[in-house]
């Protein structure tokens, strides 16, 4: 409640918001139905009430507001730091389930994230808690939990969490077309230097009278027959063990996948959420930012069944 000593003011609270949209306003970018409208139609009189509450002057309520906008870019950077040419309307990317399999449309990487740029930018937002609304909490919260879905894919098609590189994969940069061509020609490749090379060497010698190199070539490919057989038992250990890895990361991919998939939604459960994270990292060994657990914290006191991408009623 502001008293009536506090009527002056006001008013000059309220013209500091008028050059905030006013000089906002001349960046095209910036104004009509955008994220930052709606985030900054809620701020503003959040930010104001809580400058107000303490009795702080109008010169404060206008750094508060100026942190604010460094910020929202701040974490706009950090959430769609890896897409090219970046919608200026947009906070968040809002990447869709095929996303995570396969790279999503203007992507640089797997990822629209930075998650570097975004753990700065979060842990700066939490230390202003007069900043904080649930439509920019829900975007990072999407943030990190699709950066984490989406690299762990990545590192899945890629065969490095296995051990087991796909090189296909790794020349074509994750484009499924080029993905193709590649696999193709690395097949032909393999058959050929591992049957074919040696045994072709081996009878062009001949052809040209070089016999003792032929026979040291024939030599060398029997030699990499008996290695091939002596060591099949560990190979066949080997390529079990590698699916067992795989398959447990499969088992982690699929609760990223559901786990995304409740975060995406308009209006999440923020205890059931919390959960269903909970219970991934002690199965499966999942690692989330320790600002995923502060945010949906956060979230709970406040409502612990509902956190909602629309603005707050003021």
């Amino acid at each position: 409640m502001v008293s009536e000593d506090y009527e002056e003011p006001l008013e000059a609270f309220r013209e500091v918001e008028r050059k905030f949209w006013d000089r906002h306003r001349s960046e095209t970018e910036r104004v009509g139905d955008t994220e930052f409208k709606k985030v900054f139609s809620e701020l503003l009189p959040k930010i104001r009430r809580y400058t107000l509450e303490r009795r702080e002057s109008p010169e404060v309520f206008q750094e508060r507001l100026r942190e604010a906008d460094r910020m929202f870019a701040d974490l706009r950077y950090a959430l769609m730091a890896n897409v090219d040419d970046p919608p200026a309307v947009l906070l968040w990317y809002y990447p869709d389930l095929s996303c995570i399999q396969m790279r999503g449309p203007k992507l640089t990487e797997c990822s629209p994230v930075d998650p570097r740029s975004l753990e700065s930018a979060a842990v700066g937002y939490l230390a202003r808690p007069w900043m904080q609304t649930d439509f920019v909490d829900w975007c990072i919260l999407n943030g990190f939990i699709f950066d984490e879905a989406a690299r762990h894919a990545d590192g899945v098609r890629a065969g490095a969490v296995s051990g087991d590189i796909d090189w296909a994969y790794a020349f074509a940069a994750g484009d499924p077309e080029k993905q193709v061509f590649h696999r193709a020609w690395l097949v032909v490749a393999k058959f050929i230097a591992r049957w074919l090379a040696l045994p072709l060497a081996a009878f062009m010698l001949i052809q040209r009278g070089f016999t003792t190199a032929a026979q040291l070539v024939a030599l060398i490919y029997a030699m990499y027959l008996a290695f091939v057989l002596v060591t099949l038992p560990w190979r066949i250990s080997s390529h079990r063990e590698r699916k067992r890895k795989s398959e447990k990361y499969e088992l982690m991919m699929y609760r990223l996948i559901v786990i995304f998939s409740h975060v995406r939604h308009e209006s999440i459960h923020p205890t059931r959420l919390k959960r269903q994270i909970e219970k991934a990292e002690d199965e499966d060994s999942l690692i989330l930012n320790p600002v995923v657990h502060t945010l949906l914290d956060l979230a709970i006191e406040r409502n612990p069944i509902s956190l909602t991408t629309r603005t707050n009623p003021q």
